[in-house]
């Protein structure tokens, strides 16, 4: 594995200011890059992920989902890369598939019930600024 903390590491993806690895954009970006191999270790690794929760099921058709029953669209996803640091430095690459999540996509009751931010409120907030 590449790690962005050896000598011998391409210094054109890590950030001029900070020195970290920078995250690409998206496949296209990632795949042009020279630790791509590492990245499709990260992408791999979600998917599998995905698949054994049984969050997405592969192989399907549209006129397949209609003959079962969905009426709706797809959703589309999104993939969020991201380059992890600990306090130690470098940790790992990161790839998170997500829903492309507006009120246009998503709708309360059709695509989900629940939803949970491990976030305070604001007045939570308010309390442990002061």
């Amino acid at each position: 594995m590449k790690n962005p903390d050896e000598p011998d590491f391409d210094p054109a993806l890590l950030d001029k200011q900070t020195g970290r690895l920078t995250a690409p954009k998206s496949m296209d970006d990632a795949r042009i890059r020279s630790d791509w191999l590492e990245w499709e270790e990260a992408v791999k690794k979600e998917l599998k992920s995905i698949e054994d929760l049984g969050v997405i099921s592969p192989g399907h058709t549209l006129k397949k989902l209609k003959a079962m029953g969905f009426k709706t669209k797809p959703l589309p996803l999104l993939g969020v890369w991201d380059a992890k640091y600990s306090q130690t430095g470098f940790s790992k690459r990161k790839f998170r598939l997500v829903a492309a999540g507006h009120p246009g996509n998503l709708q309360r009751g059709v695509h989900y019930w629940e939803t949970f931010a491990a976030t305070p409120n604001c007045a939570t907030s308010r309390v442990l600024q002061a």
